[in-house]
């Protein structure tokens, strides 16, 4: 199958040709319109034909989130290229592994004009024996070879392998997902869908929802309608920073980007291009909340803070609700997902932003299944599941999940991370929500392990030095069931993250297993302490 426009380069192309003097793509140090960001593909991918790339070729692109990377992400989908995007920040041994599971024949890097980002990347490039014998591309800006409207499109089929991109790797090393332009477009339609669905009903509803929304966001409202800016503080080089950059561009949107994510850098951001949808972490959202920087910026055009990538307790929503004075919508995906498959909606009753992860997206079916693949009745816990295309079968995600009253999915936790104690289930998710709403704490980590006396739970807490194990201890006693009191509390200065926020728990459970052993230990400055069971 192949179209003209059946590829990621022809749908901005479309795009393109719609709203050519529209800012495209923006930092604090580039602003890329749409006829621009056209012009410097072209550029690009005739550097890359010079140094050989040719397609089907696979090749590594490593940078920062900036528009370089963007246009370089579309010069190699354009040329028939496989794209490996990985995150820029990444160390040389790190860079190693992702180079030895991927096998790239060519090496894109943007240094996104900054000193600090050109010789990191270039320390790993030249760190990695493998990627220093490739062909190396430097993406900087202004191309010289930009002259070109645009590329010459290779003939592509939708089934063309695009992206191999690296998972989170929340439960061990990172593995590679392979998605197609077919994938990308789909799920991206997906997205689009979901921004219409709100104004395709009967006009009697349709006029109560934007009445609702009006009176509550006036004025940014309809100026959001026209034309969007959204700002990811996901890397680009995950697939949820990767599902903003397609579903914003490919719409017509204007892209900020931040290649160093702070809450000082993200509220200049929003205050500079005045952002309409914020897309980010629960992790930033806590720090962003706890930042003394948002009463000297302008946050007013903020609409959407799309939260994404681990739970979000109905506490962190209501202070972002009350900071940002917008609506805070919960999503979940994967890379294996291409991305989304549910969120809350803008309209959805207060229970259901707070508790859920809303309903599935256009074109997207989930079920709650049993061990033996039975669909669960509405309430009863199951493995959620789900597909795009019902001929191509059903994805199992790992995750348990139960179906509300309404049909709202809500996330339980990780199977495999799953606590059997006393006969009962424990996920990790419901003790480390208790915990999160402890005043100063800024994260957390729950696990279980065998131990001398029974299986025991670990929590491992993040926050400033003040924090105090006995405030900790008296505050999980009075929210949770004894069973589900943790055995540990360790107080750390920060917790094993991935790129985009989320907690790695295999590196948690190697930390508590390093402490076990005497005169080896991870925690060397941190605080232990274990709850005495009465």
């Amino acid at each position: 199958m192949d179209s003209p426009f059946g590829s990621l380069y022809g749908a901005l192309a479309c795009a393109a040709t719609a709203h050519p003097g529209r800012i495209a793509v923006c930092s604090d140090r580039d602003r890329v319109s749409f006829a621009e960001l056209t012009r410097r593909v072209g550029g690009l991918q005739a550097e890359l034909r010079c140094a050989g790339v040719r397609p089907g070729t696979r090749v590594l692109l490593i940078g920062p989130n900036s528009p370089g990377f963007v246009a370089a992400f579309f010069a190699i989908t354009s040329l028939g290229c496989a794209v490996i995007p990985v995150d820029w920040s990444l160390t040389s041994h790190e860079l190693s592994l992702r180079v030895s599971d991927s096998a790239p024949e060519a090496v894109v890097a943007c240094d996104g004009d900054q000193k600090i980002v050109h010789d990191q990347v270039a320390g790993n490039l030249v760190a990695v024996p493998r990627l220093a014998l490739l062909p190396t591309v430097w993406a900087t800006s202004p191309w010289s070879l930009g002259a070109k409207p645009g590329p010459d499109q290779a003939r592509i089929l939708l089934d063309d392998l695009a992206v191999a991109v690296f998972t989170s790797g929340t439960t061990g090393q990172p593995k590679i997902v392979e998605q197609t332009h077919a994938d990308l477009l789909a799920a991206t339609s997906s997205l689009h869908s979901l921004h219409r669905s709100y104004f395709r009903r009967s006009p009697l509803r349709t006029f109560r929802s934007v009445l609702a929304l009006v009176m509550l966001y006036r004025g940014k409202l309809l100026t959001a309608a026209r034309h969007q800016t959204w700002l990811t503080t996901s890397p680009i080089s995950t697939m949820a920073g990767l599902q903003v950059l397609l579903g914003c561009l490919l719409r017509g949107d204007t892209l900020a980007l931040t290649p160093l994510v702070s809450p000082r850098a993200v509220l200049s951001a929003i205050e500079r291009e005045r952002v309409n949808v914020l897309a980010t972490s629960p992790a930033l959202a806590r720090l962003l909340v706890a930042s003394k920087h948002p009463a000297s910026h302008d946050a007013s055009s903020l609409l959407v803070i799309g939260l994404g990538g681990a739970q979000a307790p109905p506490e962190l929503i209501e202070k972002l609700e009350r900071r940002f004075h917008c609506s805070v919508t919960v999503g979940y995906g994967s890379a294996e997902a291409t991305g989304g498959i549910l969120a809350t909606r803008l309209t959805d009753t207060r229970d259901a932003r707070h508790s859920s992860v809303g309903k599935p997206f256009p074109g997207v079916a989930v079920a709650i299944v049993d061990d033996l693949g039975r669909e669960c009745s509405p309430g009863t816990p199951g493995e959620l599941a789900f597909t795009r295309d019902k001929a191509g079968g059903w994805h199992r995600t790992g995750d348990c999940a139960r179906l509300d009253s309404q049909g709202n999915v809500i996330i339980l936790g990780r199977l495999d991370e799953a606590i059997k104690r006393n006969d009962r289930m424990i996920f990790p998710a419901e003790i480390e929500e208790v915990i999160e709403t402890c005043p100063g704490v800024t994260g957390s980590g729950v696990i279980g392990y065998a131990g001398p006396d029974g299986v025991q739970i670990a929590a491992y807490v993040e926050g400033p030095g003040d924090l105090s194990i006995e405030g900790l201890r008296r505050h999980c006693q009075r929210l949770l069931s004894g069973f589900r009191i943790p055995d540990h509390f360790y107080l750390v200065s920060s917790l094993p993250r991935t790129a985009d926020g989320k907690v790695q728990k295999f590196r948690l459970k190697t930390m508590r297993e390093q402490s076990a052993q005497p005169g080896r230990s991870s925690l060397s400055q941190d605080r232990a302490t274990r709850t005495p069971r009465g």
